[in-house]
């Protein structure tokens, strides 16, 4: 009889345990960047926006990254930033083959550099007023070894531009979200929505 009146218990617990552990697929700084997105959303769609900063950290953005949040270009994995005042430094494994997509360039030297897959590192100056972000690369590393500008050039030309024409060694776009400043400082990413 004991065993009967406990089985309600028994099954509450079981399902308070599978919803917790479905709840549980997402890190913390995970759950904290998405309910951010969700209100720089929200306020965007509000005539006007109202004026508000958002902060996001290291933290939640490379986890936002590593969990989904963000669907990265096919042969790009592992991608972490790091923000230092007004420089982004990012790290990820690439697989150019993947990212191409079968498109090659027509030099051999660079075709075989750029190809299979390769730690990359980059650091950019990053900034947004007005509502025009700007970032501008200052170098990139291919397996610890700087890419000279030319063949960083051929990079861009070749594997980059085909996805993201706009884009380049210095690119410059439209913040999305009424984000009328961006403001990159040690740890973090202040957005202004005005």
């Amino acid at each position: 009889m004991r065993s009967i009146r406990s089985l309600p218990v028994i099954v509450l617990i079981a399902l308070i345990t599978i919803g917790v552990a479905g709840k549980a697929k997402h890190s913390p700084a995970f759950l904290s960047m998405d309910r951010k997105v969700a209100l720089l959303e929200a306020n965007a769609e509000q005539p006007p926006a109202q004026p508000q900063t958002t902060e996001l950290t290291e933290q939640e953005l490379n986890a936002y990254l590593s969990e989904g949040g963000v669907e990265l270009p096919k042969g790009i994995d592992g991608a972490k930033l790091e923000f230092k005042p007004a420089v982004v430094h990012a790290t990820a494994s690439v697989n150019f083959d993947e990212l191409a997509e079968g498109r090659t360039g027509n030099n051999p030297i660079f075709s075989a550099l750029f190809s299979g897959t390769h730690d990359v590192e980059a650091q950019a100056q990053a900034s947004g007023t007005h509502g025009q972000g700007t970032v501008a690369v200052d170098w990139v590393k291919l397996d610890g070894v700087e890419v000279p500008r030319a063949a960083l050039e051929y990079l861009i030309k070749h594997y980059v531009k085909p996805k993201y024409p706009s884009a380049g060694m210095t690119t410059q776009f439209l913040l999305p979200l009424r984000i009328d400043m961006a403001v990159v400082s040690a740890g973090k990413v202040s957005l202004t929505q005005r």
